[in-house]
């Protein structure tokens, strides 16, 4: 009567991808109890691959789902990168919210924070996470999709080149709000028009100027 649930073979044990709501219903059905279900079960998956893989079947061919659903899962599973980035993402002073709250200090763009923790090993990650928070003081309008990613891009790009102290200074003079608005009308793509506008300010007035490699 139901699809078969999807579980991924990671790091020596079976993760759900896919039928959280399908096992909890044929659990209840079970008078509370195990049983044997059907299952298809994917191999060489990392656990981003995992969360890519769910929302593309999700999106495409059923519901559209919110990336938050599928990390929550994966966290209360007891999933370590998750709860890695949870661990680390709340060591900055940010909390994951996978409800998707907005607020101050709530990082509900997980899309983006996902990447930039896969991309990033965990020094990296509490720099990056560090240079928004001390910028704009955990602001609900820094923690955006637009601006979570513009950071990412420009740390990855300059890293090793900008001053940590010179890039808060900096930026503090300018609101995420005016970031996103003027990168909004850039014809750079993705990512880079928001980074491009954060490297303008950077760079306003100072003697110490980055080449322009966005």
């Amino acid at each position: 009567l139901v699809n078969p649930i999807k579980v991924s073979y990671r790091d020596g044990k079976y993760w759900v991808i896919d039928g959280h709501h399908t096992m909890a219903a044929l659990i209840a059905r079970n008078k509370g109890n195990d049983l044997l279900v059907v299952c298809k079960v994917f191999y060489g998956m990392t656990w981003l691959d995992e969360v890519n893989l769910f929302l593309e079947q999700n999106g495409k061919f059923a519901r559209t789902v919110n990336i938050n659903d599928k990390l929550r899962a994966m966290k209360n599973a007891g999933d370590p990168d998750v709860s890695q980035m949870c661990k680390l993402t709340e060591k900055v002073g940010f909390r994951v919210d996978f409800k998707g709250s907005k607020g101050d200090n709530k990082i509900v763009a997980l899309s983006t924070l996902t990447r930039a923790y896969s991309a990033l090993d965990p020094e990296e990650y509490i720099e990056y996470l560090t240079l928004i928070k001390k910028t704009w003081g955990g602001s609900r309008e820094s923690l955006t999709r637009e601006i979570l990613p513009g950071v990412f891009v420009f740390y990855k790009t300059y890293k090793g080149k900008f001053k940590t102290q010179n890039f808060v200074t900096r930026l503090k003079k300018v609101s995420p709000v005016a970031i996103v608005r003027d990168g909004r009308v850039s014809s750079a793509p993705g990512a880079s028009k928001y980074a491009r506008q954060i490297l303008g300010w950077y760079n306003r007035n100072a003697k110490d100027r980055l080449p322009d490699l966005l």
